[in-house]
């Protein structure tokens, strides 16, 4: 991936059952987005994605590791502001905010993205389940922080499990979890 990112191609889709409804602005801590980024070890070479961005800061961390970062919500006072704290941040010019609404039937997670952060209610990851499996199946990695994909195993767990990484074993060398993953894996599994 280069220095710039053409997001202009990039579909997004048209409103749906939120749109122009009230949806709560639940911002997410400094350090969670610090370790989220260091979980998921994003980098220059992500496309990262922040589902339900608000305020942009978890797009914002995500430039700083040099990822391209693209923020996704549906209120547009809170994009005008995530652009504003990017600039702030200097980072501007590796952020795009755009407005969507996930909860339109045909969304899913644009195909440029490697990285997703989800700090979102239970209800909305629940509806989203099959769209982040689909997206971790081709490759991506899923951080969610605080609420988390029910029917899903996290590779890895950061912050004394408010943050946790899912990816497909796939993507590793050899096409198998390493050692350290899968004993995460394994003692996940056991805690259930």
């Amino acid at each position: 991936m280069g220095s710039t990112m053409d997001l202009s191609d990039v579909t997004f889709l048209p409103k749906a059952p939120y749109a122009g409804k009230f949806v709560p602005l639940i911002t997410c801590p400094q350090v969670a987005h610090e370790q989220a980024c260091a979980l998921a070890k994003v980098g220059p070479e992500d496309m990262a994605c922040d589902l339900g961005c608000g305020l942009g800061g978890w797009c914002i961390e995500a430039a700083k590791c040099g990822a391209h970062a693209l923020g996704l919500d549906i209120n547009l006072h809170h994009l005008r502001q995530a652009e504003a704290n990017a600039e702030l941040a200097g980072v501007a010019s590796m952020c795009t905010f755009r407005e969507c609404d996930f909860t339109a039937p045909s969304f899913e997670v644009p195909v440029e993205v490697t990285v997703l952060f989800a700090y979102l209610l239970p209800w909305a990851l629940e509806y989203l389940e099959p769209q982040l499996q689909r997206f971790v199946e081709r490759g991506g990695r899923l951080v969610s922080f605080q609420f988390h994909p029910v029917n899903f195993k996290a590779s890895k767990v950061s912050l004394f499990g408010a943050l946790k990484l899912y990816r497909s074993c796939s993507e590793s060398e050899g096409g198998e979890c390493d050692a350290e993953e899968l004993a995460q894996v394994v003692a996940l599994d056991t805690m259930d």
